[in-house]
């Protein structure tokens, strides 16, 4: 190209790069008056366009790390590929993944780095206040969204449950069943979903007048190595040495509570007679555990299918400007039989 690339045509004319990638490719998912028009810009700068063969729409699941041996993979994450896979199945639409460190996609130019693979839209998980990255796509215009926490900037790509609401909800019912020492299990400390669900913990505990313990809210392993399953065995068999007197423990993830339920073994307790445990993620095996865990179920399956449709009628020119909000979303407490009244002395 003459006077410039396929980007300083995307900003010029105000879109995405890829939309400018399928529009000179002369994609159906183009309005016909938008190829026209970017067409034209494209001759007038001299734009000579490659023979590509035809492709797929690619839509990126893009997985934030703090970097070093953390794993990518948990329930969470999981739950939220299989939605965002049966979405692209449906649509014949391809599904790529890419995972890097925060600090280094804040580095790097990540707009240009997924248009090398082809990406045309992007679902961001594990983003949070140190991801400044995201405002290129916002430059870009890359269609994106960001799902259950993101940076706050740009609070209206991010689709989320009311994780504080939930949590306070979850620790209400604990409450009414009359425990009063109530401890709260989280991994990322960084992460917005699970320190909203502190501050719903927090909340319940402060609306029933109930003091809040310091010791009780364990702190988070400082390596990366230690997975969310180590990490709730760890922090729970440490504190149920130092307080057993704690009679429920409210676990911020399905493996947290993986880890505590051994915990829990080691220690000789029976859920629930001992003590009562509720998580977060209504993954498949939370039914399955014994006895079957109470859980806060966050439908991060059917949020990431959403996501994807979402994105997939940004990119067909259909979309709404943020993305959709239905109730839903809201999320539910399942009470099953890893929570009782605490047991008497």
């Amino acid at each position: 190209m003459a006077n410039g690339s396929i980007y300083t045509l995307a900003e010029e004319i105000g879109v995405s790069p890829s939309t400018v990638s399928r529009a000179l490719n002369n994609s159906p998912k183009i309005s016909e008056k938008r190829r026209r028009e970017i067409k034209e810009l494209a001759r007038e700068k001299g734009f000579k366009l490659r023979d590509f063969a035809p492709r797929l729409t690619n839509l990126c699941i893009m997985i934030c790390t703090d970097g070093k041996e953390e794993t990518i993979f948990s329930s969470y994450t999981e739950q939220v590929m299989n939605g965002v896979n049966q979405y692209c199945t449906e649509q014949e639409l391809e599904l790529s993944i890419f995972s890097s460190p925060r600090e280094k996609l804040n580095r790097i130019n990540t707009v240009k780095e997924l248009f090398r693979r082809s990406v045309d839209g992007v679902i961001v998980l594990n983003a949070n206040d140190d991801c400044t990255f995201i405002a290129q796509f916002e430059k870009e215009k890359i269609p994106y969204c960001c799902l259950l926490s993101g940076n706050p900037q740009f609070s209206e790509n991010i689709l989320t449950v009311n994780n504080e609401a939930l949590a306070e909800r979850a620790v209400d019912y604990l409450i009414q069943l009359g425990h009063r020492e109530i401890a709260f299990l989280h991994s990322a400390p960084h992460n917005p979903a699970q320190q909203d669900r502190l501050k719903g913990y927090r909340k319940a505990l402060a609306k029933a007048k109930l003091p809040v313990n310091e010791d009780f809210i364990p702190e988070v392993a400082p390596t990366f190595s230690v997975t969310g399953i180590e990490h709730g065995f760890q922090a729970t068999t440490q504190l149920l040495s130092k307080h057993p007197e704690i009679t429920a423990l409210f676990a911020a993830s399905t493996d947290l509570s993986i880890g505590a339920r051994s915990a829990f073994y080691r220690k000789g307790l029976r859920i629930p007679d001992d003590i009562s445990l509720l998580g977060c993620d209504n993954s498949q095996e939370t039914e399955y555990f014994c006895p079957p865990l109470t859980v806060l179920d966050i439908p991060n399956a059917r949020i990431g299918r959403s996501a994807a449709a979402w994105i997939h009628r940004k990119l067909q020119g259909e979309g709404t400007a943020h993305p959709p909000t239905e109730p839903w979303m809201q999320g539910s407490l399942i009470i099953r039989e890893t929570t009782a009244p605490p047991r008497t002395n």
